[in-house]
């Protein structure tokens, strides 16, 4: 059973000492010797996260280009709610879309502005996507400070 002493701000625990005002490993007034020992961080699995962040992508991906394919206005490609889930997935998915870029160039000009707060697009290549993506891929293969 847990027991306090009332003011002190020291909580007994099972014979472990933990002071409620230093919690940062530093020893109580009234228990030099007990230490607080913070618990390790769990490891994080980066590689499995950033496989199922891909994959997650990929997804979105494929059902934002299978229900839009055949629009035509790019408004409406760009208010798709697997397109703007993608954008919410934040800084992250650039690198993702530029690659998807490389690969096969889309609509995705909108959500890397919206992403990076940028437009690279010289205003003569507006409304040509290859130009488009040139601008972008040269602005990507530029940049070091963005989802890197």
């Amino acid at each position: 059973m847990p027991q306090a002493s009332a003011g002190s701000g020291i909580l007994k625990i099972k014979q472990h000492w933990i002071s409620v005002g230093s919690m940062k490993g530093h020893a109580s007034a009234d228990s030099p010797s007990k230490t607080y020992t913070p618990r390790p961080e769990p490891v994080r699995d980066y590689a499995a996260e950033s496989l199922e962040f891909q994959k997650e992508f990929r997804a979105l991906r494929d059902q934002w280009m299978r229900d839009t394919r055949h629009f035509s206005v790019t408004e409406q490609i760009a208010i798709h709610p697997a397109y703007l889930r993608i954008i919410g997935r934040g800084s992250r998915v650039i690198p993702l879309i530029m690659a998807e870029m490389r690969e096969r160039p889309g609509l995705w000009f909108c959500a890397l502005t919206a992403l990076t707060g940028k437009d690279p697009v010289r205003p003569e290549h507006y409304g040509k996507l290859k130009e488009m993506t040139t601008d972008w891929l040269k602005w990507w293969d530029r940049s070091d400070d963005v989802g890197r």
